[in-house]
């Protein structure tokens, strides 16, 4: 078991202990665990589960890299939201024209003191912040017949405690095990591998979602809090076992005990 350093051990005997779904990472928290629906239980604890030890260290080789610092991208405010996102998949397109073989594309938005800088790669191989799901997605595939990524997420809705935004194209919700002290993910209900190929209807739907989540963190955290917005894709055509595109906003910032609590603090704000 891979303990995340940043976390503490309580000393209490109730600890609730949680795999990250993408990460393979462990983290504790100072709450009792509530019972698990089967499906979130099946992926907590299946003999298929892949650790990170069990993944070797791929270099993935850069095609393309480039740091942003674009007027479109400040400030960072909600009302801006729309235009960062037609600035990111803009830049996407030019990328995806011009290296038709890249792997994985990663989108690191940054925002600082209420501007927004952007950093955009891609990768000829699986990313090395997908290798461990990359891996995990085709396990699980083969093993059950089944696409990784849409279990989580139906073992997301399923429970429904960490929900924030459901619509009819995706999903905003604090992960069971969340990768940083702050996490809202992200994903599309159907099967979506990157913003450039997105439907119409999808894209406005993305467009809206992602404008309330900049609204809710900027409500919650204030425009002064370091946040960093990750948005991981992967090319249409590309053979992955990973389904869907995702968006996660982290922070470095601790509201209450778990998972739980902090969604029912940001629904608050709803």
């Amino acid at each position: 078991m891979t303990v995340d350093q940043q976390t503490q051990v309580p000393t209490t005997t109730q600890l609730s202990v949680r795999r990250n779904a993408l990460t393979g990472r462990y983290r504790y928290y100072r709450v009792p665990d509530a019972p698990l629906n089967s499906k979130l239980a099946h992926l907590q604890q299946n003999f298929s589960i892949v650790e990170p030890s069990q993944v070797p260290p791929d270099e993935a080789e850069v095609f393309w890299s480039t740091t942003v610092d674009d007027p479109k991208l400040t400030p960072f405010t909600s009302d801006a939201a729309a235009h960062r996102l037609d600035f990111y998949i803009d830049t996407l397109e030019r990328v995806a024209l011009s290296n038709l073989h890249y792997s994985h594309a990663l989108v690191v938005e940054k925002a600082r003191r209420s501007s927004v800088g952007a950093e955009f790669t891609a990768f000829n191989s699986p990313a090395p912040e997908v290798q461990l799901a990359h891996v995990q997605g085709k396990r699980w595939e083969e093993s059950h017949a089944s696409d990784y990524l849409s279990d989580i997420l139906v073992a997301e809705l399923v429970d429904g405690r960490r929900i924030l935004l459901n619509n009819d194209h995706w999903v905003a919700f604090v992960p069971y095990a969340p990768s940083a002290a702050f996490e809202i993910m992200v994903l599309p209900k159907r099967p979506a591998h990157n913003i450039v190929a997105l439907t119409d209807s999808m894209r406005a739907s993305l467009e809206h979602t992602y404008r309330q989540i900049t609204e809710l963190v900027l409500n919650v955290l204030g425009a002064q809090t370091q946040v960093d917005f990750r948005w991981v894709m992967t090319p249409v055509a590309h053979q992955t076992s990973l389904s869907r595109m995702w968006l996660q906003c982290t922070a470095n910032q601790q509201l209450g005990n778990s998972p739980e609590e902090l969604a029912q603090i940001l629904k608050a704000y709803l």
